[in-house]
């Protein structure tokens, strides 16, 4: 599920965060998921993809920050997110 998020004004700042979520199972979680990373600041564009259990984020924004909502959503995140290009 592949979901539009707010345009930022330094759109060449953008990286990508990749984050294993093996939780999700269905539905609900994906939306749950999609909601909280989207408020995340800096989020541009999202894509959630429950059968391989990856987030995927594009924007400027703190890998932490996405780990926070996560954990928050109930998602037991340990592993550190991968930053890239």
């Amino acid at each position: 599920m592949a979901e539009g998020g707010r345009q930022e004004a330094d759109a060449g700042a953008m990286g990508t965060v990749n984050v294993s979520v093996p939780a999700m199972l269905c539905r609900r979680c994906v939306r749950v998921v999609s909601r909280r990373v989207r408020d995340v600041p800096g989020v541009v564009w999202l894509e959630v993809d429950a059968a391989r259990g990856l987030v995927q984020v594009r924007g400027n924004v703190d890998p932490q920050a996405i780990l926070a909502a996560l954990r928050s959503a109930g998602f037991g995140v340990d592993e550190a997110p991968a930053v890239g290009d």
